[in-house]
């Protein structure tokens, strides 16, 4: 008789237990901001895009690289750069990567962010 009890109690033990959950999602399409001469965005959500016009990525080589940026109006924006210590940054840009990237007046990169993080989507999925 005791298991027939036991079970009852387990199974209000497992129901009452928190759910699981598959960790934060962020979303971040392109967004070029002008007056303060700044863009970012996710690859993957660039990519992923209902208006198929968004992009955004970095490129470099041994001497130079660069970023650019395309928002859903169309509006592209890219920085290049010279310098080792940016250079270094961009090398890290994953297929998933969030990238914010500055630029100067002349098209100069001035500052670049790259993060890889669990929290974006990854390209092989569809939706959240």
């Amino acid at each position: 008789m005791k298991p027939t009890v036991l079970v009852p109690f387990a199974a209000l033990a497992i129901a009452a237990a928190p759910l699981a959950s598959a960790g934060t999602r962020a979303v971040y399409q392109v967004v070029i901001n002008d007056s303060a001469r700044w863009a970012n965005g996710t690859l993957t959500d660039a990519r992923g895009s209902a208006d198929s016009v968004q992009g955004m990525g970095c490129y470099h080589n041994a001497t130079s690289a660069g970023c650019f940026a395309t928002n859903a109006a169309g509006v592209s924006r890219t920085c290049t750069t010279v310098n080792a210590q940016l250079i270094e940054v961009i090398r890290h840009v994953g297929p998933e990567a969030y990238v914010y990237f500055q630029w100067n007046t002349d098209g100069t990169c001035n500052y670049v962010l790259v993060e890889n993080n669990s929290r974006f989507k990854p390209g092989s999925a569809s939706g959240f």
